[in-house]
């Protein structure tokens, strides 16, 4: 029931976040739940989070904190996309995730995604911390002043090998 705008989209407490630092700029960094996602067959089959720029951009979506069992194997995937704007070699852009084994510590580990032009998928495992909730941080990343479209979809959590049911936020009852 949130209102949402172009500029800051967010769903179920995964807040927007962007970089603001003289060499990325965060104003010109565009967050949206797009449609029209391809490619190919899969053109228009559902949503996903967009992150986009044609200017130097790190910017990402943060989830809530999650709740885990401290000492747990936290295992995380998501599909990402980098749409091929076809630079002729000057491709720059990429796709990351974090995940803070600790979400209340500043440390997050990085994994890094290239492919271009399809569907493809990140994945990082890492041990929940002391207080037993982690966080999720999916980014999109470019140096150049070049078009950048990147999207998420089909974020999966497990924990022990098991997957929750739900990765969103909750209003205490």
């Amino acid at each position: 029931n949130t209102p949402s705008d172009i500029w800051t989209d967010y769903y179920g407490g995964w807040a927007p976040y962007a970089i603001d630092d003289g060499l990325y700029q965060a104003k010109n960094v565009v967050f949206t739940m797009e449609r029209s996602v391809g490619p190919g067959e899969n053109y228009d089959k559902g949503y996903s989070a967009k992150i986009a720029s044609n200017q130097p951009y790190a910017a990402g979506y943060g989830s809530p904190k999650i709740d885990v069992t401290p000492g747990a194997q936290v295992t995380v995937k998501v599909n990402y996309l980098i749409w091929d704007h076809d630079f002729k070699g000057l491709d720059y852009d990429w796709a990351s995730m974090g995940v803070k084994a600790d979400a209340t510590a500043a440390e997050a580990h990085y994994v890094n995604g290239y492919t271009r032009g399809r569907w493809a998928q990140l994945e990082h495992t890492v041990t929940a911390g002391p207080t037993g909730q982690i966080m999720v941080l999916l980014q999109g990343h470019s140096p150049a002043a070049l078009n950048s479209n990147i999207y998420f979809d089909d974020v999966r959590i497990m924990v022990d090998g098991v997957p929750l049911a739900s990765c969103v936020y909750e209003t205490p009852a």
